[in-house]
């Protein structure tokens, strides 16, 4: 395509945004390392081993992995191969994530996942691991020091300890990512930092050091399920999990769907047979893919003080010299190009979008790659 039948698609695409969209910058998904695990469950959980009621499914035409849809305890649950991790240095750092849409609630302590050295029921006797809790709670132990997110030290606002508890907070999407270095800890929801903790006021200021030395020999890993027997498994659904054996910037993070493929027309029709307790037959794939145009969700921001929407502001139809001021002009001969680019179209012509809440763009009539902006 020539420079001209490019500005006349950007110009297309800018109309049809609107500024209550937080878009996700442009990170190509090169800028992000490959991750040493990753699902995005829409084929398999090859590696994974699924109990009780977990299982492969569609929600909203994706590969999700649904966990438990009744209170237990300890049954329903994802398990990481014991090896998954073991020929990865995360001696500098690591970031784990997970994409989840929780359907109910039972306790701020409620695992996200737990990751360590115990297995599910050992309680106390669970000396190293690393847990993200349905209370936005991020905390790693280490001979039973607690060195982040107890209670009273949650998330800011909006968030509280018991968010997910409101039934206004449950069946949507929430992606929690957390970093760890040897000096210091993040989690980010939706990309946001929220929660941050430093070795220099912990316990012990070795004890990250400790963990990320430590975590390629753990093989107790778990998706939704606690050492705990007392924590009810999350029940809900999950998918877009990736463990970094390097600690991602916040830029990277911001970007951190990158790396999946949401393209709905590869999705399963039919929820997946995989049975409990086993694990597919295909391989891990690890690679990181390249983002499909339509991608699924247009994440939106968490406002910091406050629950109110940000006001929408729609574009000035037909201003095209005003969108493209700062444009340098370009004189297109092709008219055959010129034609298809104006037969290119947005699924919406707009949108008002809500904190929280997400919509879907898809570009019609092109086959070329699309790059996504916002004002």
């Amino acid at each position: 395509m020539k420079k001209g039948t490019l500005k006349v698609l950007s110009m297309a695409l800018s109309a049809a945004m609107v500024s209550a969209f937080t878009v996700v910058p442009n990170i190509a998904a090169a800028e992000i390392p490959a991750p040493v695990v990753s699902y995005n469950f829409e084929s398999d959980a090859a590696g994974l081993t699924l109990a009780g009621e977990a299982k492969l499914t569609t929600l909203e035409g994706n590969g999700v992995l649904q966990l438990a849809t009744k209170e237990s305890h300890n049954e329903t649950y994802a398990k990481f191969a014991a090896d998954a991790f073991s020929n990865a240095d995360f001696t500098n750092g690591m970031t784990v994530t997970i994409k989840f849409n929780p359907t109910g609630y039972i306790s701020d302590w409620t695992p996200i996942y737990m990751l360590g050295d115990s297995e599910l029921g050992s309680g106390d006797s669970a000396k190293n691991y690393y847990q993200l809790t349905q209370g936005w709670t991020s905390r790693i132990t280490n001979e039973t020091k607690l060195v982040d997110g107890y209670y009273g030290n949650e998330v800011s606002a909006p968030y509280t300890w018991d968010y997910i508890s409101l039934p206004e907070n449950q069946n949507k999407w929430y992606t929690l990512t957390a970093t760890i270095t040897p000096e210091s800890m993040t989690t980010y929801i939706d990309g946001v930092q929220v929660q941050t903790a430093t070795a220099g006021h912990l316990d012990s200021d070795q004890i990250f050091n400790n963990f990320l030395s430590n975590f390629k020999t753990y093989t107790g890993n778990f998706i939704g399920s606690s050492y705990y027997s007392n924590d009810a498994d999350f029940q809900g659904y999950v998918d877009n999990v990736a463990v970094f054996n390097s600690a991602l910037t916040a830029e990277q993070v911001a970007g951190i769907d990158t790396i999946f493929t949401s393209d709905n027309a590869t999705a399963p029709t039919e929820p997946s047979d995989t049975e409990p307790g086993t694990a597919t037959d295909s391989a891990i794939d690890t690679t990181p893919t390249t983002p499909a145009p339509d991608n699924n969700t247009v994440p939106t921001t968490p406002a910091p003080d406050n629950n109110t929407a940000p006001t929408t502001t729609e574009p000035e139809a037909g201003n095209d010299d005003q969108q493209d001021a700062n444009q340098p002009s370009d004189d297109v001969d092709d008219t055959d190009d010129e034609a298809a680019v104006k037969a290119v179209k947005l699924n919406k012509k707009k949108a008002t979008v809500k904190v929280g809440k997400s919509v879907k763009l898809k570009v019609k009539n092109t086959s070329k790659k699309v790059t996504w902006s916002s004002s």
